[in-house]
């Protein structure tokens, strides 16, 4: 299951204890992990963490987890994380190894949930950890850079190697770090969704296109803002997102 997802099973210790650094579990925290695979992470997060919840796909791997760390203070959730419900997991601080074919799914159902977890830690392709910590008018610049930091604070922390991994990856990795601070609205989604939809058409194009509206209605809302009617989506900030949403809501367009 691992191979079939892109899961590469970190078995570096120096890294392992990096990640747990920069989680830092405090007393009573909840750490959810995403991903355990073999549990080599989680045994590091059981010797600093007062309690982990553990969401693993394989069924197999599972077994494994509960056979070889059987503590009170590991809950090991049979599941696809991607349907999970954070509301009931719970978490204070959230870290994971995540399959690299799915991880830019499981980046923004972390962040577009309401649950109030405060950082999360997590492994990731570079190419994905680069468009998440990305800035406006990158080449990198995405959705997926808005949402992260329209969410908190987002950073690099350090490069892996390949040879970190078993079986090691083709691509190189990276560990990011984002510390929660806003809960991203509905609206918010679906503003930046829609403008990053058809990211080489100018925004005015693409917000049209997605609301239903005129080019020239459009233009109006922007010219209020001071936004180039022939700027596109990775051009913006998270402020301009922010008040377009604003904007779009006052006029019950959102």
């Amino acid at each position: 299951m691992g191979e079939k997802l892109g899961q590469h099973f970190l078995d570096n210790p120096l890294i392992a204890v990096r990640i747990i650094d920069i989680l830092s579990p405090g007393a009573g925290e909840n750490i959810l992990e995403i991903g355990p695979g073999q549990g080599f992470l989680t045994s590091y997060l059981l010797d600093s963490a007062d309690r982990v919840t553990a969401v693993e796909i394989d069924k197999n791997l599972v077994s494994s987890l509960k056979k070889n760390y059987d503590s009170e203070k590991l809950q090991v959730i049979e599941g696809d994380f991607l349907q999970a419900d954070l509301s009931i997991l719970k978490p204070d601080k959230i870290c994971g190894n995540l399959p690299y074919q799915i991880c830019g799914k499981i980046i923004e159902k972390i962040l577009v949930s309401p649950v109030p977890w405060t950082l999360a830690v997590l492994m990731l392709p570079l190419a994905v950890a680069s468009r998440a910590a990305a800035l406006p008018g990158s080449s990198e610049y995405s959705r997926l850079s808005v949402l992260c930091s329209g969410s908190g604070e987002v950073k690099i922390e350090f490069k892996v190697e390949k040879e970190n991994f078993d079986p090691p990856p083709k691509i190189e990795s990276a560990v990011i770090s984002i510390y929660k601070k806003n809960i991203l609205s509905k609206n918010f989604l679906s503003l930046v969704g829609g403008a990053f939809r058809e990211r080489r058409k100018k925004l005015k194009n693409s917000l049209s296109s997605h609301f239903s509206m005129s080019a020239s209605e459009i233009k109006k809302i922007l010219d209020k803002y001071g936004i180039d009617e022939n700027s596109r989506a990775q051009e913006l900030n998270v402020m301009k997102f922010e008040v377009l949403t604003k904007e779009f809501v006052k006029r019950k367009i959102l």
